[in-house]
C-alpha cells in the first residue's frame, strides 16, 4: 500500500469480496477477471455477478481513485458498452475507491451507467464492512458509513446543550 491509497487490485478484490458476502448476488455467482462470451480469452472484466432480484448479469468495471472525472469519462463510456454490446441486457456498474462529484455520477446515468463509489458501497453494503480486510478501505467504508448513519446516541455534551 502506497501512502494510504488504494491499489486497482485490492479495491476490486475487496469489493468482490463484498459482493460474495451479499444476499443481493446470486450465490457463487461472482466472479473477478471473468471472460466474456463470445469473445477471446484475453477479453475479461474485473467483476461479473448475477443479481438476485433480477437475475441480471452485472458487469463491474473497477478503476482506482486517481481515475480523471474531466477526462477519460467518454472512453470510460466506450469501453462499458463494450461490454454490454458481449453481453447484451448486462447492468454497468463502474466502481472507484472514492467519492464522486455528482456531475459525473450524472454524466454516467444519462448513457445508463451506475456508479458505486464510497459512499454507494459503503450504503450498500454496510453490514458487511467490519469483514473488510483491506486497511484503508475498511477505514474508509466504516467512516462513510457512520457518517450516513448519523449520531446513534447523544454525547453528555449535547444534552447539556439543550
Amino acid at each position: 500500500m502506497d501512502r494510504g491509497q488504494v491499489r486497482e487490485f485490492e479495491f476490486q478484490s475487496t469489493l468482490a469480496h463484498l459482493m460474495r458476502l451479499s444476499s443481493q448476488f446470486e450465490e457463487n455467482s461472482v466472479a473477478e477477471q471473468a471472460p466474456l462470451p463470445s469473445s477471446d480469452r484475453f477479453e475479461r472484466v474485473d467483476i461479473l455477478a448475477v443479481e438476485r432480484s433480477t437475475h441480471q448479469n452485472i458487469i463491474v468495471e473497477c478503476k482506482n481513485s486517481s481515475l480523471s472525472y474531466a477526462r477519460g469519462v467518454a472512453e470510460l463510456i466506450k469501453q462499458l458498452e463494450h461490454y454490454k454490446e458481449r453481453l447484451p441486457g448486462s447492468k454497468l456498474v463502474l466502481a472507484v475507491p472514492s467519492r464522486t462529484p455528482s456531475s459525473f455520477r450524472d454524466a454516467l446515468a444519462h448513457n445508463e451507467i451506475e456508479v458505486w463509489d464510497l459512499d454507494n458501497i459503503a450504503q450498500r453494503f454496510r453490514e458487511h464492512l467490519k469483514d473488510v480486510s483491506q486497511p484503508t478501505l475498511r477505514a474508509m467504508l466504516l467512516a462513510i458509513s457512520a457518517l450516513q448513519q448519523g449520531p446513534q446516541t447523544q454525547t453528555p455534551e449535547a444534552l447539556l446543550a439543550k
